[in-house]
């Protein structure tokens, strides 16, 4: 699904130092502590994005793949590890392909999938998992497509990427999963939207959320090149409501620290993994 092709050079609208060549209204994506990851721009229906010190890419609606420029001295690796983690997804949302910021695995019942913020859990839980026996679906970003009764779950790329620590208390490599992904669509069973307790509380709550009380939160975790095109933006808005009306949607709220581990995955385990159908 769009797949990555590197070439030497684009003619960009943007320069090397990332300014863009003409004037242009550019979205800007920043980290959680306000640095600046990448600048975006749309120029007769081809959508860029710069990465300052990995590459400039360009995909869009008729555009069949991903096409990256790398700066100099950018790894072949960075390049790619962008692509898969933030440009793919964004990729997608201009073809009408919603992705979640999410990690994920594959039960008996179909994909689960775990959204949070950076550094709450989500990777670390879906590994956990994954050595239980469950099969690793996704890290950072899953792929839906809601257009039917029984929403999808479309296999991307991916790698799962844990923190040292995290690394450390599993003995793993990093990363751990390669960046291929041979299954076939399958059922997104449910969501769950992890959430950290205050310093101190070592409970482990899982609770369902109605469709009106998930949609929100889980649209803080979409992927989306930019709000202007209000076509696109309906269609998103669409797709959002169909999944929180057809898949049920768990908050996870556990406290903080690895030796919460076991307790929490015993929670999924007991009150998400083998989830009826969602109630009508």
């Amino acid at each position: 699904m769009l797949p990555l092709v590197v070439t030497p050079a684009l003619a960009s609208p943007f320069s090397r130092d990332g300014s863009v060549s003409r004037d242009l209204e550019l979205e800007v994506w920043r980290d959680e502590d306000g640095s600046v990851v990448a600048d975006g721009c749309v120029i007769d229906g081809t959508h860029w994005m710069h990465l300052p010190g990995i590459a400039t890419f360009r995909f869009g609606p008729a555009l069949d793949e991903v096409t990256a420029a790398p700066e100099d001295g950018a790894r072949q690796g960075l390049v790619r590890d962008a692509y898969l983690r933030f440009v793919l997804p964004n990729a997608l949302h201009v073809r009408g392909v919603e992705v979640l910021h999410a990690s994920a695995v594959l039960c008996a019942d179909g994909v689960v999938a775990f959204c949070a913020r950076p550094q709450t859990g989500k990777s670390t839980i879906a590994y956990a998992l994954g050595r239980r026996g469950y099969r690793l679906w996704a890290d950072d970003a899953v792929a839906f497509d809601a257009s039917r009764e029984d929403v999808l779950a479309l296999p991307l790329p991916f790698a799962i990427r844990l923190r040292p620590v995290v690394r450390a208390h599993f003995g793993a490599d990093d990363p751990v999963e390669p960046a291929d992904h041979p299954a076939a669509p399958a059922r997104l069973a449910a969501l769950c939207l992890l959430e950290r307790a205050d310093e101190g509380d070592d409970a482990v709550e899982v609770s369902r959320l109605p469709a009106v009380e998930a949609f929100m939160p889980l649209l803080r975790h979409s992927y989306w090149f930019s709000l202007a095109n209000q076509q696109q933006l309906r269609g998103m808005m669409e797709r959002y409501l169909a999944l929180v009306g057809r898949v049920p949607v768990f908050r996870l709220r556990f406290g903080t620290g690895l030796r919460q581990l076991p307790a929490v995955i015993a929670g999924i385990e007991r009150s998400v993994i083998g989830v009826a159908e969602p109630t009508t």
